[in-house]
């Protein structure tokens, strides 16, 4: 007798059991049960900062728009933070509201914040969330999860 046998029998059954791996279900995030309420998402189409208070968080909405965002930081020697995230992701969700403060607290940082993408793996980003800190155009430090203190610890020691 096998170990699967100690489960139910009808646990198994073909209407009980979906056949896809996890990874095949969870990463449509147009799946209405993985439709969240993000604090950073917005419906504008344009790359302009936010408009609400001072903070300037510009959403990148396609990898073309990422790429001249990036291009833009290092060739003008910008100081930037780049937001990398997911609509599924608790943490995501807890670190947002930070992100937008500091945008306001540092208003010379440009933020953009882009979700999930091909050109996060060309970009080396193997979780989320993950913060890249840009000074003068380079990577100055990278922060991965949601780790709020030591990400306004990072800021404060870059950008003040």
């Amino acid at each position: 007798m096998s170990c699967w046998s100690t489960a139910p029998p009808h646990y198994y059954s073909s209407s009980n059991y979906n056949h896809k791996p996890y990874f095949e279900w969870y990463k449509n995030p147009a799946a209405s049960m993985f439709q969240f309420s993000h604090p950073l998402n917005r419906n504008s189409s344009t790359s302009s900062p936010a408009s609400s208070g001072a903070s300037n968080i510009v959403v990148i909405e396609s990898e073309e728009q990422f790429k001249r965002s990036l291009r833009r930081v290092e060739d003008e020697s910008l100081s930037a933070m780049f937001y990398y995230t997911a609509v599924w992701c608790s943490p995501c969700r807890l670190l947002s509201p930070v992100i937008k403060q500091l945008s306001e607290k540092y208003p010379h940082v440009t933020t953009y914040k882009k979700g999930l993408g091909n050109a996060l793996s060309n970009m080396d980003i193997h979780s989320v969330p993950t913060v890249h800190l840009f000074l003068n155009g380079l990577k100055a430090n990278e922060v991965i999860g949601a780790d709020i203190q030591l990400l306004k610890n990072i800021m404060d020691k870059l950008y003040k």
